[in-house]
This record gives structure tokens, sequence and C-alpha cells, in this order.
């Protein structure tokens, strides 16, 4: 089976647009689900995917990650770092294990200072 995984920008989640990330979701077959600007106040706010595991960080706009449960995700918040946008897991494919992220860097920030803040940790 092929892996499906989608990224999107959703400067905001309401419940119809929940609602309809669900239906995409579904129809899509999409495994692994990765949204930046949530806009949301807390982890709670985040809608829980039927057969998924979602993480998120609500530092910045918000980023999540929703990852089927097949693939055994599990959050790696010692790689993520405090008033940063990004979130990780790690997940594994047919014996392999592989390193998933969801990130958010605001277009104020300096590019290469930014990125480098967002990968600082994985080296």
């Amino acid at each position: 089976k092929q892996m499906s995984i989608c990224q999107l920008n959703v400067n905001g989640l309401s419940s119809h647009s929940e609602t309809s990330l669900a239906h995409f979701i579904y129809k899509h077959d999409i495994n692994i689900l990765a949204l930046q600007e949530v806009n949301c106040s807390n982890e709670l706010d985040i809608r829980i995917f039927p057969g998924m595991s979602t993480f998120s960080v609500t530092s910045d706009r918000g980023v999540s990650i929703s990852i089927s449960n097949c693939y055994n995700p599990q959050r790696l918040p010692q790689l993520e770092e405090d008033g940063v946008g990004i979130v990780f897991s790690l997940i594994n494919v047919s014996n392999h294990a592989f390193l998933i992220a969801s990130a958010y860097c605001t277009p104020d920030a300096a590019t290469t200072d930014g990125l480098t803040k967002l990968l600082n940790n994985i080296k």
C-alpha cells in the first residue's frame, strides 16, 4: 500500500473546516496530515481524526500532525523546542523508522535563522 501525505496551511480551523478535512482524509485515504497555522489556543482544540494519532504545538501560529495508527506514531518531544512551531513524530514503515515533522516559521523571521532554529535539535 502506498503512503499518502498531505500538507496544508489552514490559517485557522473552524468546525466546518475540521469536518471538511475529516471528509478529505477519508475520501483520499490520507495517512499523514501536516497542518500549519492551526491557530488553536491549546492542544485539545485540534480535532482527533478517526484512526489517527494527532500531535500538536500551539506556539507561533500552531502546527499539528495527524498520522494513521497503522504506522505506530510516537511523538518525540525531546526534539521540540519551546517557542518554535514544530512537532516531531517517529513512524514505522515495513520495519524502517522515519522521522516526520510539521513546522511553521513566520514570514517575518529571517529564513535562514528560522530554519536553523527549527532543525537545530535533529543534528
